[in-house]
């Protein structure tokens, strides 16, 4: 069920809007979004930190033509990168476009305000309706069926880690050079399982799996990493790095199975996630998670896997 939120009178007083409590299942819960050509987007309320009104923010306007990046405002004494969503997707924005809402997103502590036509609500999608979107094209993670009383619409969960590397380029070579200037190494005769579904980040952790000399398997969600368990006794295993949101298991599933059915296994596990939400945090420390890393933090990602691989 859709929760409806409303034209400008909603938003009281253009204060901005908390989309995420303690208790929201934020595994589940998505974000539902229109561009201005009235498609539908999702994105997990746990990349979400507030809405806020576009009329009354004060963005310094970038000088670079055609760029990702609008500008820059600073929000509740934070200074966040401004990108108009539809021109990421490569649309033809007119001048006289009317963007409602700036929705400000916390992905790896980077902060992005994404200037939106409007806020449909938010949606409870089962990971298991999430079908890949092989035809569309790079900026498509998945696509779902919005379950409305009176419609169904297609809608599509963009690919937030494609939108961080398009709009700071330089990332790239930043995890380049981290991943190059690794020098502290253990010996790792085990293997480092890893479930992930982005194949972006994928090239990025593998990358660091080679410069470090480890033994890995990569899966490309929690289910498969699951049953691939069967296969292995608990010394074949020195690590599991997992993602939070993927398809068909998602990460806390994947946590909450691997600490009930295989107990006996005492496997550390990494939670490599651009979800930012305390809900979050806390959700997999309780499930049994041993650290959380922020993705694309490649130098991070190397100190918490020396310091948790079991040898």
């Amino acid at each position: 069920m859709v929760e409806t939120i409303e034209e400008e009178n909603e938003l009281q007083n253009d204060e901005l809007i908390r989309l995420v409590t303690g208790n929201a299942n934020i595994s589940s819960q998505y974000v539902i979004f229109q561009n201005i050509a009235d498609d539908y987007y999702a994105i997990n309320v746990a990349k979400v930190d507030e809405l806020i009104m576009n009329k009354n923010l004060n963005i310094v306007k970038s000088t670079e033509k055609d760029s990702l990046i609008l500008g820059v405002a600073k929000i509740r004494e934070n200074m966040v990168t401004i990108v108009n969503f539809d021109r990421w997707l490569g649309l033809d924005i007119g001048k006289d476009t009317d963007y409602k809402l700036i929705m400000l997103c916390n992905y790896s502590n980077k902060r992005v305000g994404l200037i939106i036509k409007n806020v449909v609500g938010i949606q409870s999608i089962d990971i298991q309706n999430m079908s890949q979107a092989l035809q569309k094209d790079n900026k498509t993670a998945y696509i779902i069926e919005l379950q409305n009383k009176q419609e169904k619409n297609l809608c599509d969960i963009f690919d937030s880690d494609k939108l961080i590397f398009d709009i700071f380029p330089t990332m790239n070579e930043t995890n380049d050079n981290s991943i190059n200037n690794i020098q502290d190494t253990i010996d790792m005769d085990k293997l480092i399982l890893l479930a992930e579904d982005s194949k972006l980040i994928q090239e990025y952790v593998i990358k660091l799996f080679e410069k470090m000399n480890c033994k890995y398997k990569i899966f490309d969600d929690g289910d498969a990493l699951l049953k691939a368990l069967n296969e292995y006794k608990s010394e074949d295993i020195g690590l599991i790095i997992s993602d939070i949101e993927m398809p068909i298991m998602d990460g806390l599933t994947l946590l909450k199975e691997i600490k009930t059915k295989y107990k006996e296994f005492d496997i550390p596990i990494i939670i490599n996630t651009n979800m930012a939400n305390e809900a979050v945090v806390k959700n997999a420390f309780d499930l049994g998670a041993i650290d959380i890393v922020k993705k694309l933090d490649m130098e991070k990602l190397q100190e918490a896997i020396i310091r948790y691989y079991k040898k």
